[in-house]
């Protein structure tokens, strides 16, 4: 089979955004430019429809100026395919900047994304900020309160323990230990002091699996049982099957 020619490829793919990437054997990348501009027409001819983003009128015709980065993205995959049937290949960034621009845009009109908070409610992004990057792992105490004890904290209490200059006591947070787990005092179950193992109306320690672990074991038990269930029931169905298939 002849291979196709320069203009050829660039035709195609000008008629059928990525028809000349697949006909230059690069079938990967020309289903990805395809299906990018199908979705992409797609959304912003829906998003112009029933959401009014990016509604524009020029000299009395309604449109969307997202049509731009679509038809730049056009032109991206036309000089895309021309490159390729010559040996070359376009980066592929300027056409997933494009792409990029259109989803953006939809999705930050759809969901409402008011970009404007992070200037007017800047001191609650700085704290949001601030809880993400220092979590809730290390509590100190602090003129009898309790505090996060954050990076900083931590690099202080521990140059103040090199220098032996007594810092004060730090512990595990209890939010962490809420998600993990922890030891704790219980009253000692019955069976212990019916044995004799403990006095009644004392207390033993245990570990209490916080809600990270309870929710693996949780997951864990529904694996089982439902393998459990599931073995009976695929022999059944395969003896069904094979019943039907001998009575044929």
């Amino acid at each position: 089979m002849p291979s196709i020619n320069s203009a050829a490829a660039a035709f195609s793919s000008l008629i059928v955004p990525g028809l000349g990437q697949f006909l230059l054997k690069k079938r990967q990348r020309g289903l990805v430019i395809f299906l990018a501009a199908v979705i992409s027409v797609y959304l912003v001819d829906w998003s112009l429809v029933h959401q009014n983003i990016g509604k524009i009128n020029l000299a009395g015709w309604v449109t969307s100026w997202l049509w731009l980065p679509l038809i730049l993205f056009w032109l991206w995959n036309f000089m895309d395919a021309r490159a390729l049937s010559k040996a070359a290949r376009l980066n592929i960034l300027p056409g997933l900047a494009l792409i990029a621009v259109i989803l953006y845009v939809i999705a930050w009109n759809v969901t409402d994304v008011r970009l404007d908070r992070l200037v007017s409610r800047f001191n609650d992004a700085r704290t949001v900020a601030g809880n993400l990057l220092n979590p809730d792992v290390i509590t100190m105490s602090v003129n009898g309160q309790d505090q996060i004890c954050a990076w900083q904290c931590m690099f202080t209490y521990v140059k103040d323990k090199w220098r032996t200059s007594g810092a004060g006591p730090i512990r595990w947070s209890d939010n962490l230990l809420e998600i993990i787990g922890s030891v704790k005092e219980v009253p000692a179950p019955s069976w212990e002091t019916k044995l004799g193992f403990a006095k009644p109306g004392s207390t033993v320690k245990t570990f209490s699996a916080g809600t990270m672990l309870q929710t693996i074991a949780m997951g864990l038990m529904a694996t089982i049982f439902s393998t459990i269930l599931a073995v009976p029931v695929s022999f059944l169905a395969a003896h069904n099957i094979m019943s039907r298939i001998r009575g044929g």
